[in-house]
């Protein structure tokens, strides 16, 4: 890849965040994907103790940067979500449960990178858009998709990824899950980084 110029989001994972300057040559921006899991423990990766071996999130501990103290903004999905995406405490955007949807006048980190040149991208679980129910796929017509907050490419499910078989793409067609959710989540996501740095 010439260009550094990527930012990827997800539900099962995917968000950015960058140090690069607005006047840094995009050969010095690195590429940024940040993997957000849901549901998951402290001790439920193998660096912290946990016997299952994740060999993929094993060589991203290894070779990424990690953030041993991180915390999340709130002990549940929609706050954490805006918390990141914002990089504001729930007390500021006023969201402490699921199933209330970020205001529109937030700006997200996605909005900013896109702004400096990066290709954005969410895929797997939003919760920003007010469901609080069992998922749906999320549609361009959403008041709250994924693209109102500087996601240019989405393949996104409102809420309950492991519940639900179809993802919402942000050209409006629907992605039917045959198999494994996160499987389909991580092809999408893999889809968007090939076309990107073939793009450059």
């Amino acid at each position: 890849m010439n260009r550094n110029n990527l930012l990827t989001a997800a539900g099962l994972g995917l968000i950015g965040l960058s140090s690069a300057q607005a006047d840094d040559p995009p050969a010095n921006r690195p590429n940024i994907i940040f993997c957000m899991t849901d549901d998951q423990g402290w001790g439920d990766v193998s660096w912290n103790g946990c016997s299952v071996p994740f060999p993929a999130l094993d060589a991203m501990a290894a070779n990424g940067m990690r953030f041993d103290n991180f915390y999340s903004s709130a002990p549940v999905c929609t706050p954490t979500r805006g918390g990141c995406l914002t990089g504001r405490h729930p007390n500021r955007y006023g969201i402490f449960k699921y199933g209330i949807s970020l205001d529109l006048r937030e700006q997200s980190i996605a909005e900013i990178l896109r702004d400096h040149g990066y290709a954005t991208g969410h895929f797997g679980k939003w919760h920003l858009n007010g469901i609080s129910g069992p998922g749906r796929p999320v549609r361009p017509t959403d008041s709250h998709s994924p693209d109102k907050f500087g996601f240019d490419v989405w393949a996104s499910t409102s809420n309950y990824i492991d519940l639900y078989d179809q993802l919402g793409r942000n050209d409006g067609s629907t992605l039917d899950i045959p198999g494994d959710t996160s499987d389909a989540i991580m092809d999408e996501a893999i889809s968007f980084i090939r076309n990107a740095a073939t793009n450059d």
